[in-house]
């Protein structure tokens, strides 16, 4: 309906799932000798406020309401890990 009425060229469609936090910081730890995934990376929960970068979302939005290019960042869920796009 609002691509409709403000034209195609002129909507963008942006994910959530682009703004969780990065937890590549936490994915390793050491157990003895060897590496394993965190326990906090396990159970992290991802339906927590606190696991999305809203000041990165209101950056975004903010810069794509005033018609300035952004970079909308990907989040790899294999590696736990947000990318910024080019």
């Amino acid at each position: 309906m609002l691509m409709k009425r403000i034209g195609e060229s002129r909507c963008i469609l942006v994910g959530i799932d682009a703004f969780y936090k990065d937890l590549t910081y936490r994915l390793v730890e050491t157990v003895g000798d060897r590496p394993e995934e965190s326990k906090d990376v396990v159970n992290y929960d991802f339906d927590r406020p606190e696991a999305l970068d809203f000041q990165q979302i209101e950056e975004c939005m903010r810069s794509l309401s005033e018609g300035k290019d952004t970079n909308i960042p990907l989040y790899d869920f294999k590696t736990n890990g947000r990318y910024r796009t080019q």
